[in-house]
């Protein structure tokens, strides 16, 4: 069985050094000292990122293309056995590793996710905790839209390998901006492996955007999401149906149960939008496996070292 010593926790970060203070500080609290915590740095444009990486006595890799798949895929390859994602803007609760652990025991269990929660339910969760929700099991593919989120989630290394990664096309920091973590579990459902959503395993997301900021990220994740369903539709054309018929039936109820918030309206206007969008725009583009060729990988852009102050005045 799986223990703290055999895992590894990327977090992945471009240009948000005091988000990811404050991340880095919380997972020390609620995590055994004996996981190893490395941050990827996503092409970040200033040296900040690094170092508050270092100030933490944390692990820092950078990657030079900026992508949030990329530097998953970084952070996986060099990690332990059981690698756990989560973001720069969520902080954990004491004891989500060993949640996240247990189903592990389970050799078909390819895939842990957790619950993610703003921040301002965390005194309802005080109160509730004993109320949460059993685990989960899911082993169709279609299910892996209900598998979790990408804030929280841990996978077997040696399945990541298998499956060559996350979409390097699809998640933030690319054009189809999101559903890189369903796509994911959804190639772990098609592999034949289960995966098990563990409500006691906790993350609460601290981050909040204004409403033009909200209907960009529904946006990009709608492009991702479509781009998904292309790409499936290529692999497997019934998955790809019974995928674009939940999305688009969901996103329909949401909009009209939330009808009268003008947040909420033109959030999901945003991201049916970008749904049709994604489709569309990968419709034509070539499927290697189960991942999108690249056709517009983005240029490198390396750190720039500060110069000593005699080269820098002549």
């Amino acid at each position: 069985m799986a223990t703290p010593s055999d895992v590894t926790v990327v977090i992945c970060s471009r240009d948000r050094p005091s988000m990811l203070a404050n991340a880095l500080a919380a997972v020390s609290a609620a995590t055994p000292a004996e996981v190893q915590v490395l941050v990827v740095d996503s092409a970040s444009s200033s040296a900040q990122t690094r170092d508050v990486a270092v100030s933490a006595g944390v692990d820092y890799l950078r990657t030079d293309v900026k992508g949030l798949s990329i530097a998953r895929n970084i952070g996986y390859a060099a990690g332990r056995e059981i690698i756990v994602f989560t973001d720069d803007d969520c902080e954990p609760v004491a004891g989500w590793i060993d949640q996240l652990l247990k189903p592990f025991a389970d050799a078909r269990v390819g895939a842990v996710t957790g619950l993610l929660l703003d921040s301002s339910r965390m005194d309802e969760l005080k109160d509730s905790q004993a109320q949460l929700a059993p685990a989960m099991k899911y082993s169709s593919v279609r299910r892996g839209l209900d598998a979790g989120h990408g804030a929280l989630m841990a996978f077997r290394r040696d399945l990541l390998a298998q499956l060559d990664g996350f979409d390097d096309v699809l998640g933030a920091g690319r054009y189809f901006a999101g559903a890189e973590d369903l796509d994911m579990f959804c190639r772990v459902l098609a592999f034949g492996r289960t995966i098990v959503h563990q409500p006691r395993a906790i993350v609460c997301h601290m981050n909040t955007r204004d409403e033009v900021a909200y209907r960009a990220l529904l946006g990009g994740y709608g492009r991702g999401l479509g781009a998904m369903i292309a790409k499936w539709w290529r692999i497997a054309p019934g998955t790809a149906m019974q995928l674009a018929t939940i999305v688009y039936l969901r996103a329909c109820l949401r909009l009209l149960r939330g009808i009268r918030s003008s947040r909420k309206r033109g959030g999901e206007l945003a991201f049916l939008r970008g749904v049709s969008v994604g489709l569309a725009s990968a419709r034509g583009m070539t499927v290697v496996g189960s991942r999108f060729a690249d056709p517009n990988r983005p240029q490198e852009a390396p750190l720039e070292t500060e110069r000593p102050e005699a080269e820098a005045a002549q």
